[in-house]
């Protein structure tokens, strides 16, 4: 009972953890990772102490516990590479949770609507969910997220409630190529990188409300089908350090670029007719036009 962490890793012949675990009542970490053969879990967990669930790489867990009562403790919870297709609405009692990841959950196919009162949630990762087609749309009230990572899902809408999330630092939607609506992102006024790379993103539409992101440092716009930036809209951008424009091959000119630019990256810009321009800003130190 007096156990406080619990590695398992890699314990291929485990099937089943009980309900007798709940006798852990000082566990703080359990470390279930690449358990693979690993089925079954209790259906309730109720682990006061603990701080640290991780069950990535349990490619046959199926289903998550209900959450009974506040779990105020646990601060981290991998679930990435499991066969979950939903969480369970309980989740919300997860009062004091800063990181989920469910990456590559290829089953998930929704996120409970309880998880906007998950206030504490700084990093949520729904990376190579394949299946996953929505976002709450609720998600921007989790006023705490500071980190979304959404690449190669099967996301169609981009909630309008995400404009909310005024202390989002990091998305990633690299991947979500289904014709997505960007105009819900111009509120994001504490935006550090924004990955949009392969998004089958053309002329107009998020390309001319980007200088509405006033900290941007890093955009990634790799494999696009736009042939031009708007100028207003990039040189609006005054904390830009680097613009990567890799493989977008429809691209004939390079936008205004703010003075703040230290790198740009556009390899395969195969339609990129001239760089001249680039001689004007102090600050560039690193500028890569392979096979151009």
């Amino acid at each position: 009972p007096n156990l406080e962490r619990l590695v398992l890793e890699e314990c291929t012949s485990l099937v089943e953890i009980n309900f007798s675990i709940e006798n852990l009542g000082k566990l703080v970490l359990l470390n279930l990772k690449n358990c693979r053969n690993l089925k079954t879990l209790p259906k309730r967990i109720r682990l006061e102490k603990l701080e640290i669930l991780v069950l990535s790489g349990c490619s046959k867990l199926r289903t998550f516990p209900e959450i009974e009562e506040k779990m105020n403790c646990l601060a981290e919870l991998y679930l990435g590479a499991t066969s979950l297709s939903e969480l369970p609405a309980s989740v919300e009692n997860l009062s004091g949770i800063g990181v989920i990841n469910l990456s590559y959950c290829k089953h998930l196919e929704s996120l409970p609507s309880s998880i906007f009162r998950l206030k504490c949630l700084k990093t949520l990762d729904v990376s190579g969910c394949s299946k996953l087609k929505n976002l709450p749309d609720d998600l921007g009230l989790l006023v705490g997220l500071e980190e979304l990572q959404c690449t190669h899902t099967a996301i169609q809408k981009i909630p309008s409630s995400m404009s909310l999330l005024k202390n989002l630092k990091h998305l990633s939607l690299r991947g979500c190529n289904a014709g997505v609506n960007f105009q819900n992102l111009s509120g994001l006024c504490s935006l550090i990188m924004l990955d949009l790379s392969d998004c089958s993103i053309s002329d107009g539409g998020i390309l001319s409300n980007l200088g509405f992101l006033p900290s941007l440092e890093l955009l990634i716009l790799n494999g696009n089908n736009f042939s031009n930036i708007p100028d207003a809209s990039i040189s609006r951008l005054t904390r830009l350090k680097c613009l990567k424009l890799h493989d977008c091959a429809r691209l004939e000119s390079l936008p205004e670029l703010p003075p703040s630019i230290k790198k740009i990256t556009a390899n395969g810009c195969t339609s990129l007719m001239s760089i001249d321009q680039l001689t004007k800003y102090p600050m560039l130190s690193d500028a890569t036009f392979r096979n151009c």
